[in-house]
């Protein structure tokens, strides 16, 4: 679906790992959704934190930091295995 830039990558990325040999063109397309996602994520952070300074939303707390971080630790991750992979 549109906005599905985690799955574009999570499918490279499984391709990859079955064996198979994405084109340079797949591995491009999916380091483009990496960017994409995190630009979505960093847009996302920021609404969550406008409402919760207008208490609309209670504060975060570390579980919920645990978790945005780990997400964008994990898209991080892929893009440098991403662009590991199209540099061999």
């Amino acid at each position: 679906t549109e906005g599905d830039y985690r799955g574009a990558v999570r499918l490279v990325i499984q391709f990859r790992e079955a064996g198979l040999k994405p084109e340079i063109y797949s591995y491009l397309v999916a380091m483009t959704a990496v960017v994409k996602e995190l630009n979505e994520f960093a847009k996302a952070l920021r609404k969550l934190k406008t409402f919760a300074r207008a208490g609309l939303i209670t504060e975060f707390d570390r579980e919920d930091v645990d978790l945005a971080e780990n997400y964008q630790s994990e898209l991080l991750a892929d893009g440098a295995l991403l662009s590991k992979w199209v540099i061999q």
